[in-house]
């Protein structure tokens, strides 16, 4: 089982002194410019334009700019750290230049004490304008702020220490020349590697253009891909997006590099690695590059290598997940593509929303496309009077998933509200296939609250869930609330364990008659009789949770 602790909803919004007061809906000649540090501004991200995949994975939102030039601060590189702790929705940040367009840092975490946003550091090379977008997780939005300050540079490296693994081959690809550039060469090149797969690579960058290794890896099923890597200069490492995953087709390149996944830069010689979510079987490409913030990287300077290692994790086949006697049918017939009107949330036109009582679990299916997905949302019945609450929340799913609760904005808590700007999120974590989840949430607000569950998007990456019968169904999910702490209420009538009371328990008293004693013996009067044969019948049906 997996414990995630989602501290207070309460999130403060702390506003420092604003520059500007929003930053730029394009990165451009209209973004706000940051002239000196350290720099504070807040603004909202509700209604604008979503321009950029930030790389952090997942579904991303609208996304506001700032630039910053590491020459108006001096000649050397410049390590900054970017916070938004204290927004009101869940953040993420990510940078790129203006020179490739293409981001090369994205922090969807580092937030403490509850708080929502993210927080990035990353060092910047004079030569080119830099942009700073403040996103959204989740196509989350709303208003945010920005603190950003020198940060501490990277340890110096010494290469020394890197390890060198075991079987370690150089990669066919010469120093300097440009054989594995992928779907951006032609015609296309890629190197295919491996599970258990360790390479030697070289790097250059000319403090203007960097070299791109792409590499290729087949999964015979469905999987799970680990690459570390380690250099004595910065590394940045990402997944390309497939319009169709696993296909082997190039996607479209017209606008950059489409990425699902980011990770990086690393320190200098401190080893990093990028984990995907579970894999569909098939054809999938990863790339290799060194970060702007380099030092120059050329053949022959004896510091333009690095180490990479491919490690690949099948997935165990889950054919089912408990289901809990008494639990809730969704009351959703699963047709793939089809459009929501049983649960759909503020995704439905009108909003239609599930109920979730307190202790009731809820036997549901989802679906997901590739490109779109059912998210089911449900009303969450809470009848205590209290004006707070510390509720468990308890997932099992049969496919990659986001559940949790929806966050909205300061102001609108416990609204329910689908109106623009109060929802900022969801409140929660992506999940494996078949590892039940439990989500505690502290100071749960009053008012009308949702929770929402769907496969998750994973970048894109994530297998496709198709609607199914039988053993074949692969779709299926358990969701339930309760209150934190809450002990299962007594059910001493299900005497054979099923989670309800039924025919199986009125055999064993009928079968127990007369018996002195015994499990069977329910009114304790000694002898299995009609008291017990009473009890079991005014317990009919499904046991109390």
């Amino acid at each position: 089982m997996k414990k995630l602790h989602v501290c207070s909803f309460a999130s403060v919004l702390a506003l420092g002194g604003a520059a500007f007061g929003q930053g730029s809906d394009l990165p451009g000649g209209d973004s706000p410019i940051i002239e000196a540090l350290p720099f504070s501004d807040t603004g909202t991200t509700a209604g604008a334009g979503n321009e950029f995949a930030g790389g952090c994975g997942g579904a991303d939102g609208p996304d506001v700019y700032y630039a910053i030039t590491p020459d108006d601060f001096g000649t050397d590189p410049m390590t900054i750290e970017i916070s938004t702790c204290g927004s009101g929705y869940a953040g993420q940040v990510h940078v790129f230049d203006s020179i490739s367009f293409v981001p090369f840092a994205c922090s969807a975490t580092g937030c403490t004490g509850g708080e929502m946003g993210a927080v990035l550091s990353v060092t910047l090379n004079p030569g080119a304008t830099y942009f700073i977008g403040v996103d959204g997780s989740a196509g989350a939005s709303g208003p945010y702020v920005i603190d950003v300050d020198l940060g501490v540079p990277p340890p110096p490296c010494d290469d020394s220490k890197i390890e060198i693994p075991k079987g370690a081959v150089a990669t066919d690809e010469a120093c300097g020349e440009d054989e594995d550039g992928g779907c951006f060469v032609g015609p296309e090149a890629h190197q295919e590697v491996s599970d258990g797969d360790a390479l030697i690579g070289t790097m250059t960058y000319d403090l203007t253009t960097r070299e791109f290794d792409m590499y290729e890896i087949n999964l015979a099923t469905d999987g799970i891909v680990s690459i570390t890597t380690n250099a004595p200069f910065p590394l940045l490492m990402a997944f390309i997006a497939q319009d169709i995953p696993g296909s082997g087709i190039c996607p479209d390149t017209t606008d950059g590099i489409p990425v699902a996944l980011v990770t990086g830069p690393s320190d200098p010689c401190s080893a990093i690695t990028l984990e995907t979510p579970p894999l569909v079987a098939g054809t999938h490409w990863f790339l290799v590059t060194c970060d702007f913030a380099s030092q120059e990287l050329i053949c022959g300077g004896g510091d333009n290598s690095y180490v990479m290692t491919v490690g690949v994790s099948e997935i165990v086949e889950c054919d089912s997940i408990p289901v809990p006697g008494g639990a809730v049918d969704e009351g959703e017939a699963c047709v793939d593509g089809s459009a929501d009107t049983v649960n759909g949330g503020c995704n439905s036109d009108p909003p239609v929303f599930g109920d979730l009582n307190l202790g009731d679990p809820i036997h549901g299916n989802a679906w997901w496309d590739g490109t779109t997905r059912d998210t089911d949302w449900y009303l969450i019945n809470t009848d205590d009077p209290i004006e707070t609450l510390d509720l468990t929340m308890t997932i099992n799913a049969q496919y990659l998933h986001l559940t949790g609760v929806i966050a909205m904005n300061p102001g609108f808590e416990g609204s329910g509200s689908c109106a623009e700007g109060a929802i900022a999120g969801v409140a929660g974590d992506t999940f494996v296939p078949c590892e039940e989840a439990v989500l505690d949430f502290t100071g749960f607000p009053a008012g009308v609250n949702w929770a929402f569950h769907a496969p998750a998007f994973a970048g894109g990456l994530a297998p496709i869930v198709t609607c199914g019968v039988g053993p074949a169904t692969d779709n299926e999910y358990v969701l339930s609330m309760d209150i934190t702490g809450k002990e299962p209420e007594d059910c001493p009538a299900d005497l054979d364990g099923s989670g309800d009371v039924g025919f199986g328990d009125l055999l064993i008293v009928l079968n127990a008659w007369d018996d002195a004693g015994g499990a069977a013996d329910l009114d304790d009067s000694g002898v299995v009789g009609f008291g017990d044969l009473l009890i079991v019948l005014n317990a009919w049906g499904p046991c109390p949770v």
